[in-house]
């Protein structure tokens, strides 16, 4: 059996450099930085094929990236992407691709919605999970009193992204300078 290459590449952002890797399927991951450490991990843990050796120096999510990153905020709406999770985390991923730009919801009514009212701590646990983030939009999810809450970019990346959707967050001391 022969196993895929995983392509990537590595985007630069307002916040700093951000790793993508992808199959034919779609996005599978996305790390914030340029090591390559998370995704080569990823890639392996879930059996997707081996990550190339040497990021692409462009690629095909390059495009809605910066399309986002300069004010289109739905130009990730489209965007192809494959996780790997269980069935829960894939219907909360699922929902969180629902929330659109410039909106957030709490990790409780997010539970509601699937019909699993006083899961929000397990919505917490796959948002966490969450191995593309921004293109699956989990930084849309907030406490219930509407602080911001753990985001695998930092709390300063996730008040960047949602200041960039327009969203006034409680959170001023996570803003970036």
């Amino acid at each position: 059996m022969t196993l895929s290459i995983i392509d990537w590449q590595i985007l630069e952002t307002p916040f700093g450099p951000i790793s993508l890797a992808w199959q034919a399927a779609g996005l599978v991951a996305l790390n914030f930085g340029d090591d390559p450490s998370y995704m080569r991990a990823h890639v392996e843990r879930h059996k997707l094929g081996t990550l190339a050796k040497e990021p692409c120096a462009t690629g095909p999510y390059e495009e809605p990236f910066q399309q986002y990153f300069s004010g289109a905020l739905n130009a990730l709406d489209q965007v192809k992407v494959a996780p790997i999770g269980t069935e829960f985390n894939m219907s909360v991923w699922k929902a969180l691709q629902a929330i659109p730009a410039g909106q957030t919801r709490t990790y409780g009514a997010l539970a509601k919605d699937l019909g699993r009212p006083g899961a929000a701590r397990a919505v917490g646990l796959a948002c966490n999970r969450n191995p593309i983030a921004i293109a699956i939009p989990c930084h849309r999810v907030v406490g219930s009193t509407g602080k911001l809450t753990g985001f695998a970019g930092g709390l300063d990346v996730k008040a960047w992204l949602l200041d960039h959707e327009g969203v006034a967050t409680q959170d001023a001391q996570y803003r970036l300078i």
